[in-house]
């Protein structure tokens, strides 16, 4: 009976948002006509008032008077004052662009294959191979490059390592080291495949988007990879390791994360590539609610999958029984309350989009902005409070 209940109530509530969308128009177009009734006669009372106070005004201007006329309220209401957009409107309006974003959706093949045409300047499709041969083999140079410098300056910093660390700010400092060498290389990298991409640009711009789109998601997987990820989970360096996972454990999450982070930054390339090249407004926001619904699927995945690994990372070492209620309660519902702000996150960011909000696609990727920059942070203070610390005994 409950099932049925519940039914019965779905029923009678798409029943009434039915009855309320085709009433819809019909008030909207009643209230337009009143709207536009009440300005004629504001104007025309307006009209009347001016016939009359004419000879008036002109009299006091003969004698030397300064004059100063004021319209009546009522017609500097009507024409400034519009009027507001009613839910049933608004409603109307959303469901008119996701319509047309969802109608859209069969025309996007054509319409990408017509914008890389578009962008050809002799109509074939020899400038995208062109521009992705360049794109790689800038990165091989640019791999190449880094790689020399990264062994060039490697054994002046090798005082640096500790393999037994003795303390919370040598395995801080010296991961937050490391990261920054890491960004150092990537930057060397970039702006060597980038150097190569300006010497042999002929001029053409699609050419030109293509290959910064390439190199730079290239150059960012590299450093959410190495930079971020490498220093975070350390799976490489067990005793430099800050968070509460097993060796086994962290080679295994930065795997899955290794892999997720390709997907997804392929995914933003392919939107941004596409916005570069000019794409139908329409397409392209298709293309940025698929994008964004695929992270929020892998991250999802990702955190059902390590959910336990989540909660070892929040409760940190020692027995769980002696944690605090509070980070206890946190570390039991964080998987959960991951799943619901991704779900939140990825229909309010695809309604902004929707409705050309700015700041669409950030939602879901603000959080881990957030984290990442603030770790650095975080390290930076641990440093200065442990060295405080030491300095004091």
């Amino acid at each position: 009976m409950t099932f049925l209940r519940l039914i019965a109530k779905q029923l009678a509530l798409l029943i009434a948002l039915s009855m309320l969308a085709v009433a819809a128009p019909t008030i909207a177009d009643a209230q337009l006509s009143l709207i536009g009734a009440a300005t004629k006669s504001a104007d025309k009372e307006a009209t009347s008032m001016s016939q009359e106070l004419a000879p008036l005004v002109d009299k006091a201007k003969k004698e030397g008077m300064s004059v100063v006329v004021i319209s009546p309220a009522t017609n500097a209401v009507v024409e400034t004052a519009a009027p507001e957009m009613s839910m049933t409107e608004q409603g109307l309006m959303i469901r008119s662009k996701v319509k047309a974003i969802f109608a859209n959706i069969p025309n996007i093949p054509t319409q990408f294959m017509a914008t890389l045409r578009a962008a050809s300047p002799d109509g074939s499709m020899n400038w995208l191979w062109y521009a992705i041969g360049i794109a790689v083999v800038g990165l091989v140079i640019g791999n190449t490059i880094s790689w020399g410098v990264r062994k060039l300056i490697q054994p002046y910093f090798a005082y640096m390592y500790s393999e037994n660390p003795e303390s919370r700010a040598e395995k801080i400092g010296y991961l937050l080291f490391r990261a920054g060498m890491i960004a150092f290389n990537c930057a060397v990298m970039f702006v060597a495949s980038m150097l190569l991409a300006v010497i042999l640009d002929y001029g053409h711009e699609p050419s030109r988007s293509t290959i910064i789109v390439i190199v730079a998601a290239y150059v960012s997987y590299w450093i959410i990879r190495a930079v971020i990820l490498f220093n975070i989970i350390a799976h490489d360096l067990p005793n430099h390791r800050m968070i509460n996972l097993s060796d086994d454990r962290a080679r295994s999450l930065q795997y899955d994360m290794r892999n997720s982070m390709v997907a997804v930054i392929i995914a933003f390339a392919v939107c941004a590539w596409m916005d570069m090249l000019g794409l139908d407004r329409e397409a392209h926001k298709m293309f940025l609610i698929t994008a964004m619904l695929i992270a929020a699927l892998i991250f999802g995945y990702q955190t059902i999958k390590h959910r336990e690994d989540l909660r070892s990372v929040i409760l940190g070492k020692g027995e769980v029984a002696s944690k605090p209620f509070i980070l206890r309660a946190i570390a039991l519902v964080a998987p959960a309350l991951a799943i619901v702000y991704l779900v939140a996150s990825w229909f309010v960011s695809s309604f902004r989009l929707i409705m050309d909000l700015p700041s669409a696609n950030l939602l879901v990727a603000a959080p881990m902005i957030a984290f990442f920059g603030a770790l650095p942070i975080y390290g930076i203070l641990l440093i200065i409070i442990d060295k405080i610390y030491q300095a004091r005994r």
